[in-house]
């Protein structure tokens, strides 16, 4: 192996070691007895971590990969968001360890996951002004299909969970306000897999399945949170971790080999 192949992707190869680490490290957690352990409420500054390292090599790997410089402008829209995430959950283990808030929800850290999901809708979005190809009626119908299932879920865990003493209404508006950003995220993400072709095709397939963990874990955290039951590293943050993997293997997956987006960038 040459040099260059090493030094190209040695970034990646150190992420996936410690993707790997973090997943393992989640896993643990997953079957221990003991839920509020110090490796608990570490495993966010695990999580924090895993994101900005994401993003730093996600970075650098569209740098010098991206030929064209309004698509690598487009992908750093996702690089941002993998980084702002990371601030989200450091910001979380900052009131976890430091503050000995267990589960600090509201707070200043939901600014940083909103706007880390309205990065990847506006990502979305321009990849989508990239395309030449239309917006179909059946795009449009599929879309409301997905609408539909995922309000429906929505309102089925609202209707259906007691919920725990001491539920405020900002937490309430706060834990409903997640899935819906999710189902917005997830039909931008689809209607652009679905006008795209080929490898660009197979690399919106990555994105749509990590909003679909990233939606599972905010449903999990949701029906956690609304029976008092959520704990730190539990289904809803290893469903996040894995969430984060899938979106840096979304963005360096654009780079390798010709992407058709960059053929129609204008």
């Amino acid at each position: 192996m040459s040099g260059d192949v090493i030094k190209k992707y040695l970034g990646i190869a150190i992420y996936v070691i410690y993707a790997i680490f973090i997943l393992a490290w989640g896993i643990y957690l997953q079957v221990i007895p003991n839920k509020e352990t110090i490796w608990n409420d570490a495993y966010n500054v695990g999580s924090s971590s895993l994101h900005l390292l994401g993003a730093i090599v996600g970075f650098f790997f569209i740098k010098k990969q991206a030929a064209n410089a309004i698509f690598r402008r487009t992908l750093y829209y996702f690089v941002l968001a993998a980084f702002f995430w990371g601030i989200a959950d450091m910001i979380w283990a900052y009131y976890n360890i430091v503050l000995h808030v267990e589960v600090p929800f509201p707070s200043i850290a939901d600014a940083f996951y909103i706007f880390m999901i309205m990065l990847i809708c506006w990502g979305c979005w321009r990849l989508m002004e990239y395309s030449d190809a239309p917006i179909t009626s059946r795009n449009i119908f599929e879309s409301f299909f997905f609408i539909l299932v995922g309000y429906g879920v929505v309102y089925f865990v609202f209707k259906s969970i007691p919920i725990a003493s001491g539920f405020t209404l900002v937490e309430a508006i706060t834990n409903f306000t997640y899935p819906m950003l999710d189902i917005f995220m997830f039909i931008l993400a689809f209607i652009t897999y679905k006008i795209v072709e080929g490898r660009a095709r197979r690399s919106m397939m990555l994105l749509l399945i990590s909003i679909i963990f990233m939606a599972i874990g905010d449903y999990a955290f949701t029906y956690g949170e609304l029976l008092g039951t959520y704990w730190n590293g539990g289904l809803a943050d290893l469903m996040f971790v894995a969430s984060s993997i899938l979106l840096f293997f979304f963005i360096t997956s654009c780079c390798r080999g010709p992407f058709e987006l960059q053929k129609k960038l204008k």
